[in-house]
């Protein structure tokens, strides 16, 4: 089973605890329902096309396939998070969020992270404010070595 968020659209201005967003859910390629969020800090709202949760055949697939997943790693948690589907699309959702962070981060620079440098967070890096191109990518190599790691070779 291969389970997606696709459409998603953050409202950055509306945030306060947790992402406000709208996003549709896809298994398997076929859109099966809705994901939202208020920002409040409050559970993300899952609506599927054969309804609510409590009553979802399709709420009940995924909360199966989660029950084969192995835990989710976690600074709160010693033996991880054990998989539901809000947590599930949740993290999701938070993949989506830092995948469009790192494309807008590049819009027309470099961004990259330099060998045996120590980084506060896994979402810091050193920012060229010019266009990524091989030669960019050449320099830095010649300047940082082969470990250099250029994020726009990821998104």
């Amino acid at each position: 089973m291969k389970i997606e968020v696709k459409n998603v659209k953050f409202v950055e201005a509306f945030s306060e605890e947790t992402y406000c967003f709208t996003a549709s859910i896809r298994v398997d390629g076929k859109k099966v329902g809705e994901a939202s969020n208020r920002g409040h800090g409050g559970q993300t709202d899952l609506i599927y096309n054969d309804g609510y949760p409590h009553k979802s055949a399709t709420h009940k697939a995924i909360k199966e396939y989660c029950e084969t997943l192995p835990p989710m790693e976690s600074e709160y948690f010693s033996e991880g998070l054990e998989y539901d589907p809000y947590i599930l699309i949740d993290e999701l959702i938070d993949k989506e969020y830092h995948h469009q962070q790192d494309k807008k981060l590049c819009r027309g620079k470099t961004a990259f992270r330099m060998p045996n440098h120590e980084y506060e967070s896994k979402y810091e890096y050193h920012i060229l404010k010019q266009k990524y191109t091989p030669a960019v990518k050449a320099e830095l190599i010649k300047r940082y070595g082969e470990g250099v790691y250029i994020l726009n070779e990821h998104i």
